[in-house]
């Protein structure tokens, strides 16, 4: 689409984890319109943000 940003590998594994987080919590609690997260969902979360793809990387020069 034009004007539209590609998308980060970071918003793609933000993406894809929520979505599994999500299809997993309906599985686990099928009656809860809004599915609960499993457990260390928010350290998860956290940490998929803070990584640093290591292509992203400089190095230093030596």
């Amino acid at each position: 689409m034009p004007g539209q940003r590609p998308r980060t590998h970071r918003a793609d594994a933000i993406t894809n984890y929520v979505a599994q987080a999500v299809t997993h919590g309906q599985r686990r609690h099928p009656g809860v319109e809004i599915p609960v997260p499993g457990p260390r969902f928010a350290d998860r979360v956290s940490f998929i943000l803070a990584l640093t793809p290591p292509w992203t990387r400089r190095m230093a020069r030596t």
